[in-house]
């Protein structure tokens, strides 16, 4: 199996290089290239062992597929999963010169610092070549997980309380992999180019996100907190013509407000992306699939459909009075980040009963199980719609919710006459696998559990009952079945309700677009939805 020409140019630039960046859209084959990349490197002898990083399953799908597929050398390998799995990994046995080992682990093993530890001695122990993958799952740098990986694989490590003052990596190179390096915005790059090279931005993280992010202060229950701001706080910032005036509203530092004057339009909630691309240019490679390959059309179809008697007035009382009940169910928001969730959770026809701890830009940390809800009235027209389309459809066919109790009740009814697998984080009824040999002909996901790393081209249609606010999740999702070798249109149906906030949820997800766009050097904006 030969390389794509994008790949064979990535591997020639790359080959002899110590920090690697590949930031190729889903599909476009950026396991195969790295591998390459490490093929070579072993072989001019700069290297003699690579450790694979990976989300949970993704580490084992490398295990299990892409180093027989692109490793042509002799190589003993590990993959570290399940009870026990952290003794046998590092026994490896009848290592020769021209065997390379490679190791595969889950990207929560940093969480464990039992585990991470012996894994970082594995590493350091040898000129190891380390691999991350999808690594805008370190871009939270106050992380247990991240501070481990960033740093855990190091050594001379110094710190003063937070602050890191020295660290030195031992391996001769490292590489990043990720289709969305910017989805949240720049602040997403530092953590990911401080694995790479420490310091390579000559700032520390709350110096870089002052500098190439557009903040401003939002009141929440917990205190003031700065979040990137929204086109509505960029409008009101315009129409200010003093700088203090506006700090005092808002809380801008006097460079955003400087930037905003100097635009035409809102761009999105970052700045100076001209330094910022120019100063990644020699780590990274970035390419489109729809510029590599010869691709199929990808369509895009928004169904609206209205809200139930009772989801209205329901929907209508969060809007306006923070509360609302249901069946003797009540639920509260105290903060307008808490609302924006709970509406959601209205328009797909639910009430979560309980807090829902949410992080900056709506994103909810955790998740929201079945028996935590209560559904809304006898009729859904939102699922009505989906069941409808499901029936319509060529399968197999690929259900996406934003959480699992969506998912769970969307399983449960589609059981009764299909026979589909059920794939959260909550709970799992058949496996990815099985669902690409044909077993199941519609799977059930959560969006955060299917995002990443699988292949499943088996399918070219994909349904999303609901999205999170993360562009980065729903590009990751559409790409699991837009990929090399997929040959027929792959087809995404969005499911909305009229008056909603699903309508923000859209516009949002093209607004952060705008970034990721202009660092790949993408000319026009392509619709998400």
């Amino acid at each position: 199996m030969g390389l794509y020409k994008h790949q064979l140019e990535a591997v020639e630039r790359f080959h002899d290089k110590s920090e690697i960046g590949l930031g190729f859209e889903m599909g476009c084959g950026k396991s195969a290239t790295v591998l390459t990349i490490a093929q070579r490197k072993f072989e001019a002898g700069e290297i003699d062992r690579v450790l694979i990083i990976a989300p949970n399953d993704v580490h084992r799908q490398w295990y299990n597929e892409q180093l027989e597929l692109w490793l042509g050398c002799n190589y003993q390998a590990r993959c570290i999963f399940g009870r026990g799995g952290m003794k046998k990994f590092l026994g490896f046995h009848n290592i020769t010169p021209d065997t390379l080992m490679v190791v595969c682990v889950n990207i929560e093993t940093f969480s464990t610092k039992s585990k991470w530890k012996l894994v970082s001695q594995w590493a350091n122990a040898g000129r190891t070549f380390i691999i991350l993958d999808e690594a805008t799952s370190i871009k939270n740098p106050s992380s247990l997980r991240s501070q481990n990986i960033l740093y855990g694989l190091n050594n001379n490590t110094i710190r003063r309380g937070k602050r890191m003052l020295s660290t030195t990596i031992l391996g001769p190179c490292r590489a990043v992999l990720t289709g969305t390096p910017v989805t949240n915005g720049p602040m997403d790059l530092w953590a990911i180019m401080e694995f790479l090279r420490p310091n390579f931005f000559g700032r520390n993280w709350y110096s870089f996100r002052q500098h190439y992010c557009m903040l401003f202060t939002m009141n929440v229950a917990a205190g003031a907190v700065s979040v990137p701001l929204t086109e509505n706080v960029w409008c009101a910032v315009k129409n200010i013509n003093d700088f203090a005036r506006a700090n005092h509203l808002f809380g801008v530092s006097e460079d955003t407000f400087n930037v905003i004057h100097s635009q035409t339009q809102f761009q999105g909630a970052f700045k100076h992306a001209d330094e910022l691309k120019q100063l990644i240019s020699d780590v990274w490679a970035f390419k489109l699939l729809k510029d590599c390959a010869d691709m199929p059309e990808q369509v895009y179809t928004v169904h609206s459909v209205g809200m139930s008697i009772e989801q209205e007035r329901c929907y209508k009382d969060m809007v306006y009075e923070y509360t609302t009940e249901y069946a003797g169910h009540s639920v509260s928001a105290l903060n307008k980040l808490v609302v924006m969730v709970k509406l959601q959770q209205i328009s797909s026809g639910f009430l979560f009963n309980g807090d829902v701890p949410v992080g900056d830009d709506c994103e909810v940390e955790g998740d929201i199980t079945p028996d935590a809800v209560t559904w809304i009235g006898k009729t859904n027209p939102k699922l009505e719609k989906l069941y409808s389309d499901i029936g319509e459809s060529a399968k197999p066919v690929i259900v996406i919710t934003r959480f699992s109790a969506e998912a769970a009740r969307i399983y449960q009814d589609l059981s009764k006459i299909y026979n589909p697998c059920l794939i959260t984080g909550w709970k799992r009824i058949g496996t990815v696998d099985e669902f690409k040999d044909g077993k199941y002909d519609i799977m059930v996901a959560n969006q955060s559990v299917i995002a990443r790393g699988f292949n499943l081209q088996n399918s070219c249609t994909m349904l999303f009952y609901s999205n999170s606010f993360s562009l980065e999740l729903r590009l990751q999702a559409e790409g699991r079945i837009f990929r090399l070798g997929q040959s027929r249109p792959c087809q995404y149906i969005d499911y909305i309700c009229e008056g909603t906030v699903d309508k923000l949820v859209v516009e949002r997800l093209r607004q952060k677009k705008s970034l990721l766009d202009y660092i790949r050097g993408v000319d026009s904006l392509n619709e998400i939805i």
